[in-house]
């Protein structure tokens, strides 16, 4: 019977980002941030004893929500808060905020095809769609620029940037599964940007590697 791998501990950076992000948005998003599941995010989170609940609101950000709140898409309000969109729509509610309908549905319809914006976890956007559920209509642009040139992303795949300090062109993208999203960004909190380049790099090196091998053996097999 197969043991299951241990969990990689802890760092103090992701006990910080933790600290940071629990209880401002689902566990969920909580858990894809971090690169671990949901189990262990609750987990941590009761060992460091956070309770979860909403971080109260400032006078400040009262009044930068009512300043704001009445010409801004709701994702980037999202975004300009750090709160999630259920957080954001009580407190307007509580303040008697209200905006004008063309404001709701800027960030739906009345943007064209290929319209980009950011949502409220700070990814960049891309409409594909001009109706249908907001999960349809809208991808992050790393996969809609992957799927207008390979076609959907392979099942237990992510699309991300090779090098995320530069423009998510095609040349710039690659396919990982989320394993290896995870220790990349763990890698990313150990070791200085240029290391992290040259590991990245052999990483890719290596995948293309196995990815001819791997078509060099099935071309081989048909022609047997």
């Amino acid at each position: 019977m197969l043991k299951r791998k241990p969990m990689p501990k802890w760092t103090a950076d992701e006990d910080a980002r933790l600290r940071e992000l629990y209880g401002t948005m689902p566990v969920k998003e909580v858990a894809r941030q971090l690169g671990r599941t949901k189990m262990a995010v609750a987990t941590r989170a009761s060992d460091m004893k956070l309770d979860g609940k909403p971080l109260r609101w400032s006078l400040a950000e009262k009044t930068l929500l009512a300043q704001l709140y009445p010409v801004t898409p709701m994702a980037d309000l999202c975004r300009l808060m750090n709160r999630p969109k259920d957080q954001v729509r009580a407190m307007a509610k509580k303040l008697g905020l209200e905006r004008p309908a063309e404001v709701r549905l800027a960030s739906n319809q009345r943007l064209p095809l290929g319209a980009e914006r950011r949502n409220s976890r700070g990814d960049l956007m891309r409409k594909v769609k001009a109706s249908g559920p907001r999960a349809e209509a809208w991808k992050r642009v790393e996969v809609a620029t992957w799927e207008e040139a390979h076609g959907p992303v392979p099942a237990g795949m992510i699309v991300t940037a090779s090098d995320p300090a530069q423009p998510l062109t095609l040349a710039n993208l690659m396919l990982v599964t989320r394993t290896d999203l995870a220790n990349r960004n763990r890698l990313d909190q150990r070791y200085p940007p240029e290391v992290q380049q040259v590991i990245r790099l052999k990483s890719l090196i290596t995948r293309q590697i196995n990815r001819m091998a791997s078509k060099a053996e099935s071309e081989k097999s048909e022609a047997i």
